[in-house]
């Protein structure tokens, strides 16, 4: 029995050239990544991440970290909460809050006439390696959409 891969794909020189070109790319992504990461570590002075459980057991954020305390005593910050945010104990209504804001955006956008508030374009703003919206974007409803009207009409 062959444990092995015997088909081998060898790429034509302009593959392996685009190939070389995209590595290069994520390389230089990645080490701007970490460049980052230690500008602001050396500014800061403070690991990166934190430590769900060792926050659980502050005694500066709970007075007693090994009993549950109700929460309605006093108002804690959200860094108190770090352990519940993320990870395997991620809330598991998420997903479904997620789709009902999708659900609920897909019927606006299928059912009412928006335009852009500001004539101006939007300005991108790096969010991690992604790009979104700098300062959100502003839009004003002109109206109910017709049942035949199409949803996306060519720009003028």
């Amino acid at each position: 029995m062959r444990t092995s891969y015997q088909y081998r794909l060898k790429p034509t020189k302009e593959q392996a050239e685009k190939i070389d070109k995209t590595l290069d790319m994520l390389r230089h992504q990645h080490n701007y990544q970490l460049a980052q990461r230690f500008h602001w570590y050396e500014q800061n002075r403070s690991p990166i991440d934190r430590c769900s459980i060792l926050v659980c057991y502050l005694p500066e954020l709970k007075d007693k970290p090994n009993r549950f305390s109700h929460f309605l005593e006093r108002q804690f910050s959200p860094t108190e909460f770090v352990p519940f945010g993320g990870g395997n104990r991620r809330c598991i209504g998420m997903a479904f809050a997620l789709f009902e804001m999708k659900l609920v955006l897909a019927n606006v956008l299928s059912n009412w006439n928006m335009e852009l508030a500001d004539t101006q374009p939007v300005q991108p703003a790096r969010k991690g390696a992604l790009l979104g919206p700098g300062g959100g974007v502003k839009m004003i409803v002109k109206g109910k959409r017709e049942k035949n009207q199409p949803v996306l009409e060519k720009a003028r």
